[in-house]
């Protein structure tokens, strides 16, 4: 089984809620851009003060575990 990235995750989560990235945004109070950004795993896009609040923020909003999410980040960044 193919495990999927943080990003697709998000984005799977989010279309599953049937929300679009302007609905995140005002629900989570982060950008768009930015939570594109995350969707295509380009987290360094992002200001790096901002970076695992907005994560916890978007992965909130589509339902899914802030934590577990920034867990997800955190091996990315290691390989």
């Amino acid at each position: 089984m193919k495990l999927h990235s943080l990003g697709e995750q998000l984005r799977a989560a989010r279309i599953k809620k049937e929300l679009s990235l302007y609905d995140v945004e005002k629900i989570s109070g982060v950008e768009a851009q930015f939570l594109l950004a995350m969707e295509m795993d380009q987290l360094k896009a992002l200001p790096e003060d901002i970076q695992q609040e907005a994560l916890e923020k978007y992965a909130t909003s589509v339902g899914l575990d802030g934590n577990v999410c920034l867990r997800s980040r955190d091996r990315m960044s290691k390989n």
